[in-house]
């Protein structure tokens, strides 16, 4: 069962991740009216990818049968005194909700909840890309996008105005067997709702006890070995 503090916190990150979605959309409005379209594209799909992490924490809590409660998203101000200040406070910002979510992976240890501890281990992972990408598109823009250097900036508008424009997210599992490498499935770039679902199969194949049940087919193993529950079954010249 979730504790109090770890089911509190969550709930307080889901309406995080909407000012977040909120914050990327006023950054990208302030692009838009500069006819600087790639820059608005990008934050435009942060916005997009900070709603859906709104929907995931929120749908974490339903399937624990934990009550949700809805705040009030506070007005967005983004940092408009020149073109490379919303970026600097776009890095800001993820280093804020990293540090949030970090409190929130702390309450589930104190908490011995194992179960929020994994699921939260995926938000780590993609707050490490997050800001990332945020270092990356500021060391461009100070290379590139003067204000005053029009072709760089040009071009850098160009680059992020490709982004999402890719047709196809490859989902590959993350223990693949060891004679093949497959993916797991391809989901259309943009769908965020595919894309939930497969990424919600993955955690359940990769769960301990699907992937204890896997092995006790005696067909497959990780890539640490049969575990010793499992060698009483595991039938090497299966290959």
């Amino acid at each position: 069962m979730m504790s109090h503090e770890v089911a509190k916190l969550i709930n307080e990150q889901i309406n995080k991740e909407f000012y977040s979605a909120y914050l990327y959309l006023d950054m990208a409005n302030f692009y838009g009216e500069r006819d600087l379209d790639g820059f608005a594209n990008y934050f435009r799909i942060q916005a997009m990818e900070e709603r859906d992490h709104a929907m995931k924490f929120l749908d974490y809590l339903a399937e624990n049968n934990e009550a949700i409660s809805l705040e009030a998203i506070a007005k967005p101000e983004a940092d408009r005194s020149s073109l490379m200040a919303p970026l600097v406070q776009a890095l800001k910002h993820e280093e804020f909700v990293t540090a949030s979510i970090h409190n929130i992976y702390s309450a589930a240890i104190e908490a011995a909840d194992y179960r929020s501890q994994r699921f939260l281990g995926w938000f780590i992972d993609e707050q490490g890309e997050e800001e990332a990408s945020a270092r990356s598109l500021i060391a461009k823009m100070e290379l590139f996008g003067d204000e005053n250097a029009k072709g760089g900036l040009y071009l850098l508008n160009q680059e992020l105005a490709a982004r999402g424009e890719e047709t196809l997210y490859a989902v590959y599992p993350y223990d693949g067997m060891s004679l093949a490498d497959s993916p797991l499935g391809y989901v259309d770039n943009g769908d965020s709702g595919k894309e939930a679902a497969f990424l919600k199969l993955q955690e359940y194949l990769l769960s301990d006890e699907v992937q204890n049940q896997i092995q006790r087919t005696g067909r497959r193993t990780g890539y640490e070995g049969v575990s010793p529950e499992n060698e009483d079954v595991f039938r090497a010249d299966w290959g």
